[in-house]
């Protein structure tokens, strides 16, 4: 996990998210250059992914290649680099709406199942 203020590409990490199987998530925010001052999502694969052969060269396409998306429904790639084994992906920040958990209602008493053969 890395450490609040952890510079990786034109951002220093603000805050981790989480950990899943696509590597770790974290908020950072833009420190040089047009990033500087803009928060963003930053994705940090895996090391034991980025140690295989040949995943930089895919790692560098791919990124190329999702940087062009545009779209409806699209989340748009910002940035992606290598710093050491880090490969890392950046996008736009999105803040989360807030929510309460609503209080769930009774049941209802409902009708019994019936398994019906065919």
């Amino acid at each position: 996990m890395l450490s609040e203020g952890t510079r990786i590409g034109p951002f220093r990490i603000q805050q981790w998210i989480r950990e899943g199987g696509c590597g770790q998530s974290y908020s950072g925010e833009g420190w040089e250059g047009d990033e500087k001052g803009e928060r963003r999502f930053i994705k940090l694969l895996p090391r034991e992914l980025s140690e295989k052969t040949g995943f930089s060269d895919f790692f560098l396409q791919e990124g190329r290649a999702l940087e062009q998306l545009q779209g409806p429904g699209i989340w748009g790639l910002r940035k992606f680099g290598v710093m050491k084994w880090k490969h890392w992906l950046s996008y736009d920040w999105f803040d989360g709406a807030e929510f309460q958990k609503d209080e769930v209602p009774e049941e209802e008493e409902q009708p019994p199942v019936v398994n019906l053969r065919s």
